[in-house]
């Protein structure tokens, strides 16, 4: 499934992600609530998402990718970090538990960005039997 119109996006250490019990709100198809002091990264157009699911060994998989232009090169609070998404309809989405398998990050410079923008491009990676996660921030 791909997610549109991704215009904010927040990334915090993993290590200072407090979460109540996921499966209390994935059961009950609730926003998990999450309240955390964010560190908005500066990015350049719209972003893109996607999860996909498969299943490996009765089990369903997640893999998450999240696609962003920066103009200047990221500095990320901690190597293991979550992120939030939000979108055009303020709907927010956490990338990562605070817990391993962390979400996996490489970027690369680009000089032919959307509309020729120059900058670097990041893809962070995530993949764990969960995806991502509605959560009211």
């Amino acid at each position: 499934m791909n997610y549109a119109g991704i215009f904010e996006i927040y990334c915090l250490p993993a290590s200072a992600l407090e979460l109540p019990e996921l499966h209390d709100y994935s059961a009950a198809g609730e926003q998990l609530p999450v309240s955390a002091r964010w560190q908005q990264l500066e990015t350049i157009g719209t972003a893109s998402l996607s999860e996909e699911t498969a299943e490996e060994n009765g089990q369903t998989v997640y893999s998450v990718r999240l696609s962003f232009l920066c103009a200047e090169k990221v500095a990320f609070p901690s190597r293991r970090c979550v992120f939030r998404t939000c979108d055009v309809n303020g709907r927010n989405f956490l990338i990562g538990t605070g817990s391993r398998p962390h979400p996996s990050v490489t970027y690369k410079y680009t000089d032919s960005g959307p509309a020729g923008k120059k900058g670097y491009e990041y893809s962070v990676t995530y993949r764990n039997s969960t995806g991502l996660i509605p959560i009211s921030a």
